[in-house]
């Protein structure tokens, strides 16, 4: 999973837009969240969790910009 985060982060910092990942399960999506975390350091990683709400919060702070990397 790290090379995943790895070339992913690459792509964010070269391109300078906003990347989505999607997994297949709430653990893989864990720990690709956390490896992007650490390898971005201070830039804004967010994950979708199970709850509607708060992906409702994602998704509208997506379009604000608010968050950079998903």
């Amino acid at each position: 999973m790290f090379t995943v985060a790895l070339v992913a982060s690459k792509v964010f910092e070269s391109n300078n837009s906003q990347v989505l990942l999607i997994t297949t399960d709430k653990d893989s999506a864990e720990k690709l969240y956390d490896d992007c975390s650490l390898i971005l350091g201070n830039i804004k990683v967010s994950i979708f969790g199970e709850r509607p709400p708060k992906e409702v919060d994602l998704i509208s702070r997506l379009f604000k910009n608010l968050y950079r990397f998903v």
